[in-house]
C-alpha cells in the first residue's frame, strides 16, 4: 500500500494575469516542485480566500 505526503500552496490569482512573464514563473516552480518529487493533483479556488488559488500535491512518503 502507498504512503503519501501532501502539500497545499496558495498562489495569488494576479501570478496569472501577468502574461507571458508571469506563466514562466509558475512554470518554474511547478518544476522545481516535480523535481523535489511532488505531483499536482488538482488546483482549487477557495471562496474564504478571494483572489487565490489553491494547489494540491503529493508524493510517496
Amino acid at each position: 500500500m502507498n504512503k503519501w505526503k501532501y502539500k497545499v500552496e496558495s498562489i495569488k490569482l494576479s501570478v496569472f494575469k501577468g502574461g507571458d512573464k508571469h506563466a514562466e514563473i509558475m512554470q518554474e516552480r511547478l518544476t522545481r516542485l516535480g523535481m523535489e518529487g511532488w505531483e499536482l493533483v488538482t488546483v482549487s479556488s477557495d471562496s474564504s480566500m478571494s483572489g487565490f488559488v489553491i494547489l494540491y500535491l503529493k508524493r510517496p512518503y
